[in-house]
């Protein structure tokens, strides 16, 4: 399609050209041109670039996908360990065997220091129907300690652990403003107080409703008050304003990958389980004589270790310790729901039903350590985080961010989509919270944009080059039809004013009319006409022959006196016939050196010089023109022709050898000439292998024409 507009194009700028086409117009033309030809170009860049770029995101959004699949169930595979947990494992002590065997140990959760199965965690809590707050970590008495082989010092820190979890899980209420005064409580009622500091009910209650209430205050602080908004330092996810359309789009367009696939289709409703377990239990008589008194202090800091410094007081008054009863319960136990405490804790806590009465099991999750090793660790060994930045959203609060670096070679990559919607999808239940949110920080360039670059590139070169070039060739038309037409009137002129004149005179003397007296000055007119006439049909022959490459040089070695004889016998009834005369300065050396030139066409050239030197000085300051032959200090033969008319002008040095171009304008010049005698000296002077040159004298020109000697 592209040879058969530039064909046609060319044609048409041909024609138009022929039709008097302007340069303006021919301008205005080629803009049109090239805009209809680049703005379809530019278009269909544009839509193979989005496509490319298109495509990188929709690989990127891929990666992401598979990304949040694999975090999804990594996370996913440590919330179903923890539900498989049975109610006892949240006790320092688990039977094994039937209810008839005795044989106990200690609980995988008693383990000090406590081993991080989910990512952050600071430990395990259980709550039982009174409000009072346990973890596995401490025995449920002092002798239980000393047994298992707990030494005083670790039992100390396993406590410092209890009172952090009682302190973390208490400042929930302390925020929702229920304080009230524990001093006068008694020791064992402080114990189920001092769990979420909040929880006792006044005097005037019976005991059902301050276990009642106790309770339900601690399961609200799991439900309604964990779920109050937390200050984020990020804002909420609607007040981003991401840029979403290339996500639809992609999302639309998408095939899930493997792991995305396998994620829906292994994701089942989360429903609530019933288990029997044996546990290590006193009776009511037993705890009755079997009494531990111990009063900690522990520091403001959460750190366990900073228990060491403190110094436990502990009265155990009982010499002998009963034998513990194993009992078999049917529990029903729900799955784990997920919450946020404050800004820095997490809670993963569940509901179980024990012999009709509720408890309340879970752990206490650091924030930053939780999102930092169980998100941002799988993102930052990812490529993804190269080109994304990675938000972790929790009901609609941004919580984290993370930015990924940014390799060299994709540096160069593209802006465009720059903070744009890469990706957003919600964890599976009980994080169903948590919302990973990807958004483009740098796409790298993808694999067919270079090639499409250098598409462009080379397409806009062409074009340009292309338009430039038409643009250039359709001037240089156009001027060479003006001058071809100024040619065809002055040659016209040229022959159709000697022709008149030599015809009417030749009438007149074919009548009789004129007197001898006025034949003799008539045939020497007709004769000088003729002469005119006979060198104008030359130089037009000549011009011809050139131009279509078909003349031929036929140089001779030649003497330079010889030559200059057969220059001043053809030129000297020109000279004389136009009014002017002739000075010759010849030097000695150069009249005896040898040319190797045509003698003819050298002999055209000087005539043209002549020619010109006598049109334009008819009012010069002398009627005379010098012809010169010297020998150059290079050795080379330098021939000159001066005249003492108004000289050239400095601008039009060069222009006066084109071809058909005369310095004066049409409209009102008033010098006879083709346009081509100069074009003929300076064409035929480099076929000899000459040197043509002109300069202004004072007064007059000055064209020289310079030779190098034969070597014989």
């Amino acid at each position: 399609m592209a040879p058969v507009i530039g064909w046609w194009w060319s044609n048409w700028v041909v024609g138009s050209l022929h039709r008097g086409l302007s340069e303006r117009q021919l301008r205005w033309w080629l803009w049109l041109f090239f805009l209809a030809l680049a703005a379809p170009a530019l278009l269909l860049i544009s839509r193979a670039y989005d496509q490319l770029q298109w495509e990188v995101f929709h690989q990127a959004r891929l990666s992401a996908e598979e990304l949040s699949a694999r975090i999804d169930t990594d996370l996913r595979h440590l919330i179903d360990a923890e539900e498989a947990r049975s109610f006892g494992d949240y006790g320092f002590l688990i039977v094994l065997g039937d209810t008839g065997a005795t044989f106990v140990q200690r609980s995988q959760l008693s383990q000090f220091p406590t081993r991080a199965s989910i990512p952050g965690l600071v430990g395990y809590f259980q709550v039982d129907s009174a409000g009072t707050l346990t973890s596995p970590v401490v025995p449920a008495a002092a002798t239980d300690a000393i047994k298992y082989g707990v030494s005083q010092a670790e039992y100390r820190q396993r406590v410092a652990l209890s009172e952090r979890l009682q302190r973390i899980l208490g400042a929930t209420n302390d925020d929702a403003g229920e304080r009230v005064d524990t001093a006068s409580a008694p020791p064992k009622a402080r114990r189920a107080v001092d769990v979420l500091d909040g929880l006792a009910i006044g005097a005037s209650s019976t005991m059902q409703d301050k276990v009642q209430n106790a309770y339900d205050r601690l399961a609200s602080s799991f439900s309604g008050a964990l779920r109050r908004k937390v200050p984020s330092d990020y804002g909420r996810v609607e007040d981003l304003k991401l840029d979403s359309r290339l996500e639809q789009k992609s999302r639309t367009q998408r095939v899930a990958p493997p792991a995305v696939r396998e994620r829906v289709d292994t994701v089942e409703k989360r429903k609530s389980r019933k288990e029997h377990v044996s546990l290590y239990n006193f009776t009511e008589e037993m705890s009755q004589e079997f009494v531990v008194e111990a009063e900690i202090d522990v520091a403001d800091d959460a750190d366990m270790h900073a228990a060491e410094t403190v110094a436990p007081r502990a009265a155990i008054r009982s010499a002998s310790v009963p034998e513990p009863r194993v009992r078999l319960f049917e529990s029903e136990i729900d799955p784990f729901s997920f919450a946020i405490l404050d800004a820095d804790y997490f809670v993963l806590f569940r509901n179980v039903w024990r012999a009709g009465e509720r408890f309340i099991q879970g752990a206490v999750i650091d924030r930053v350590a939780f999102i930092d090793q169980g998100i941002a660790s799988a993102y930052r060994s990812a490529g993804l985080s190269g080109l994304s930045d990675l938000l972790v959203a929790y009901e609609g609060d941004v919580i984290a961010a993370h930015g990924g670096e940014v390799s060299p070679e994709r540096r160069y990559g593209s802006h465009d989509l720059s903070g744009a919607l890469l990706y957003r999808t919600r964890l599976a239940a009980p994080l169903s919270g948590f919302e990973l949110i990807y958004t483009v920080s740098e796409l790298p360039l993808g694999p067919g944009t270079r090639y499409l670059g250098w598409v462009t590139v080379v397409l806009a070169l062409v074009l340009s080059g292309g338009c430039v070039v038409i643009y250039r060739y359709g001037v240089a038309q156009i001027s060479l039809f003006r001058q071809q037409q100024d040619f065809v009137s002055a040659v016209s002129h040229e022959l159709k004013t000697p022709l008149t004149s030599i015809r009417m005179y030749s009438e007149i003397l074919q009548a009789g009319w004129a007197d001898e007296d006025k034949k003799a000055s008539y045939y020497t007119f007709i004769h000088d006409e003729s002469e005119r006439l006979s060198r104008l049909i030359t130089n037009v022959l000549q011009l011809a022959r050139m131009t279509r490459g078909k003349h031929t040089v036929d140089s001779q070695p030649i003497q330079v006196g010889a030559l200059l004889d057969t220059t001043q016998a053809k030129t000297k009834s020109q000279v004389a016939g136009a009014g002017f005369e002739l000075h010759t300065d010849f030097s000695h050396e150069a009249l005896l050196a040898t040319l190797l030139v045509d003698a003819d066409m050298f002999a055209q050239i000087m005539i043209n010089l002549i020619d010109n030197a006598i049109k334009f000085s008819p009012t010069g300051a002398a009627r005379r023109i010098d012809l010169g032959c010297t020998v150059r200090h290079d050795g080379a033969i330098c021939f000159t022709v001066r005249d003492y008319g108004g000289g050239v002008a400095t601008d039009q040095m060069q222009r006066i050898f084109e071809l058909f171009y005369r310095p004066e304008s049409e409209l009102t010049r008033v010098t006879l000439g083709t346009g081509i005698g100069l074009a003929l000296v300076q064409q035929l002077t480099v076929a000899m292998g000459g040197q043509v040159t002109v300069k202004n004298r004072d007064p007059g020109a000055e064209f020289s024409l310079t030779f190098a000697q034969h070597e014989q």
